[in-house]
Parts: C-alpha cells; structure tokens; sequence
C-alpha cells in the first residue's frame, strides 16, 4: 500500500505516521506490505480502545520503544536527573562561586572597620588597640 493511502486510511497526520512508524521500528519507504498495514492498522485500534502510543506499540510489537533523548542540556539518562546527582552539582556549584567572592574579598584592602572586627574575633577582647600594638611589635 502506498504511504499516502496508508496514511488516509488510518486517518492521521504525516508526523503522527512518521511517529508510528519509528516506534514500529520501521524503514520509511514508498509503499509498504501487508503485514506492516496490520502493525499501522493494529496500532490505531489499540489507540481507539483508549492506550497511549508507547503502550499501544508495546501492545502489538511485544517490546517498549526506546524513550528519545531529550534535547539540550538535559537528557533521559536515570543517574542524571536523581536528586542526589541534583544536589550534588547544585553543591559543587555553590562551592565554587564561594571560593571565588572568597579569594576576590581577600584581594581587597580592609577598611579601618574591617580590620577593628577582624582583631576582635581573633582575641576575642574589645580593646581592639591591644590588638594593634600586638601586630604592630617586632620579635626582638
């Protein structure tokens, strides 16, 4: 049967047909025989009985056809969308913009202010001129 008759007969569009017939897993051809009519027409009795296409194919081939990658930066693949995979990159992703606010805060001078805080978490005094001196003294 021509592709275009098969296509009026079963009542569906060129890209529904192609859909089918890529889950058939079959070749796209100029006519095709009998027994693959009966696949097409198998298909859209299972279809009218209310099943979605991948059932349906699976209802008449006897297999499940194979999920499609998913376009850009995602794919189908299980390990890759799990949430401990998820977490992890969101982690790694976290980490690394800290390091860098870190290592770009650090490259700046401290304010007089700043520096006040800094002395007064390390001895933990609020006479931040104790501090001073300290730093300020030599080891002779």
């Amino acid at each position: 049967m021509q592709q275009a008759e098969l296509i009026e007969l079963l009542g569906i569009s060129d890209s529904y047909f192609r859909k089918w017939r890529a889950g058939l897993g079959i070749e796209p051809k100029a006519t095709y025989p009998d027994d693959e009519v009966e696949q097409f027409t198998r298909i859209k009795q299972e279809l009218d009985n209310g099943l979605k296409l991948p059932d349906a194919i699976a209802q008449v081939t006897g297999r499940r056809p194979e999920p499609k990658q998913a376009p850009g930066r995602y794919s189908n693949l299980p390990g890759q969308l799990q949430p401990k995979s998820v977490a992890g990159a969101m982690v790694a992703q976290f980490d690394a913009e800290v390091m860098q606010e870190f290592f770009r805060l650090l490259s700046q001078p401290l304010t007089k202010h700043e520096m006040d805080r800094y002395f007064q978490t390390a001895i933990g005094s609020d006479d931040v001129l104790d501090a001073y001196i300290l730093e300020a003294g030599t080891d002779d």
